[in-house]
């Protein structure tokens, strides 16, 4: 046997549900104040008295979806589906917006941080370095060589005689100071260099710690007290200065790889998300204080997408910040942001790419791009 179905029960389902709904669409209208026509409530009063009779005449019917569509335009951009959004939707959706926003400021903050700190160390060894050349040339002009064929003015064991030949001394004072600076400068930039190899997960192996100095660590970092062979502590300082240095240069190489190809490509991307995720914070706020909010998340992943995109390939465009005091990286959270005002820039530049790509109209010049 079979079963059917009447279409007038099915009809009658559907206008019911319908009119539950406008009823709440009409509360809502009253409670924020906003003025309804006389005559589209009493449309959806009448039909709500049909609906609970269970006899819906069509002309009813017909006015009453006349007055829900004279309704919605009043309230809108509020739509059922905006009001009928649970309080535990929009919990979860903000402990998601919550907790992706802080991840990822940590996580920037933390790259930030390392990448400024590698930056500042990188710098300092490059002022070492050119500093302690400056300072290795001055102190090889004043002491001097030695005798051909001697070996004692070019080690670091302790001194036990005079230099020979002697130093002829314009300004002993000035060598002794030289002296001083220069082996401040070797454990400045030994001591930065050994720090930044740390950021690098040390991949480069400092002298001092390899035990290629032997027992003469100290002698090579520090003057002897009495100075007896200044020609000796010159030469053992700049012998010195090179193995520094050249851990120095390597650690450095090492750090603009990391922490640069970081700068120019990941961060970038992050803080464009960065700025998409406060967009996303600050819009829910204003839907859920309006009422507009609706669960679904595709807007929000949209624009996620195309702060990412925008993140790698914000370097490429300097305009941004060409006329500005801003960093890039502030660009490219401005641009995450507001990735609208991107796109616009974008449409723009292509346009002026085919207009220039185009004839001249009657002898008018083609435009260029700003």
């Amino acid at each position: 046997m079979d079963v059917f179905v009447s279409e007038p029960r099915l009809d009658h389902l559907h206008l019911a549900s319908a009119v539950n709904d406008a009823q709440d669409l009409l509360r809502y209208a009253g409670q924020a104040g906003i003025a309804v026509p006389q005559d589209v409530v009493a449309a959806l009063v009448h039909a709500k008295g049909c609906v609970d009779s269970g006899f819906v005449p069509e002309e009813t019917a017909v006015a009453f979806h006349l007055a829900v569509t004279a309704l919605a335009a009043k309230v809108a951009p509020v739509t059922i589906e905006t009001l009928h959004t649970s309080d535990q939707k929009t919990r979860r959706s903000l402990q998601w917006h919550g907790v992706l926003s802080f991840v990822l400021a940590v996580v920037v903050v933390l790259l930030s941080g390392l990448s400024f700190v590698a930056t500042s160390m990188s710098k300092d060894i490059e002022t070492s370095i050119t500093q302690g050349n400056e300072l290795a040339v001055e102190l090889r002009n004043q002491v001097g060589p030695p005798n051909p064929g001697s070996v004692r003015d070019a080690d670091c064991a302790p001194a036990t005689a005079a230099p020979d030949p002697p130093i002829p001394f314009k300004d002993e004072m000035r060598l002794i100071t030289e002296l001083q600076d220069f082996s401040a400068t070797i454990r400045t930039m030994l001591r930065t260099a050994s720090k930044l190899d740390v950021f690098v997960d040390g991949w480069e192996r400092s002298p001092l710690g390899t035990g290629e100095w032997g027992n003469t660590a100290r002698a090579r970092l520090q003057l002897e007290a009495d100075l007896l062979n200044m020609r000796q502590e010159a030469f053992c300082k700049i012998g010195t200065y090179q193995d520094v240095r050249n851990f120095a240069q390597n650690v450095h190489a090492d750090a603009v790889a990391v922490y640069g190809a970081m700068s120019a490509y990941l961060l970038p991307v992050l803080y464009a998300l960065l700025g998409a995720c406060a967009y996303n914070l600050r819009d829910f706020s204003a839907r859920v204080k309006r009422r507009t909010y609706h669960a679904s998340s595709y807007a929000n992943t949209a624009r996620t997408i195309a702060a990412l995109t925008i993140g790698t390939i914000i370097s490429l465009f300097n305009v941004f910040s060409r006329d500005s005091a801003l960093q890039p990286f502030a660009v490219a959270f401005l641009a995450g942001y507001g990735v609208e005002v991107f796109f616009a820039f974008l449409d723009s530049l292509l346009a002026a790419f085919k207009a220039r790509g185009q004839p001249e109209a009657r002898g008018a010049p083609v435009p260029r791009a700003a």
